[in-house]
């Protein structure tokens, strides 16, 4: 009962077995017998399609920690001498602008579309 698989597709016992050996055929033939707990036989077959393994090297074990030679912290030179920046001549302007400065011109504000002050979405509210 601990294999035992339900999901949306279906259900069944589910196991995970590793390869004995990695198959050198691309097709191979699964073959599954089982004996139920009340005495019932289940006996399937079925054929398989295997992806062959592009690079059949075996995979090399890590190095252990104790072959590990311990890396160098990265060494910064500092030169006797600071480097010289040579500035070039810009001109700057004495004004700077600012620019969430308010600027007020000589010229008067457009009406407004409101007769009254009170009317306009964009009046001042004071609680009084």
């Amino acid at each position: 009962r601990s294999h035992w698989y339900s999901g949306f597709a279906g259900s069944g016992f589910r196991f995970e077995l590793p390869w004995q050996t990695t198959p050198r055929n691309s097709e191979l033939t699964l073959v599954v017998r089982m004996t139920s707990p009340d005495g019932r036989t289940f006996n399937t077959t079925s054929s398989l399609k295997i992806a062959q393994l592009e690079n059949t090297t075996p995979v090399r074990q890590a190095v252990s920690r104790s072959q590990l030679t311990p890396a160098e912290p990265a060494r910064i030179s500092f030169d006797d001498k600071p480097a010289i920046i040579q500035q070039q001549s810009a001109t700057v302007s004495a004004e700077v602008e600012n620019p969430f400065e308010e600027t007020r011109e000589s010229q008067p504000a457009a009406p407004s579309p409101f007769q009254d002050a009170a009317e306009s979405p964009f009046r001042v509210i004071t609680d009084e």
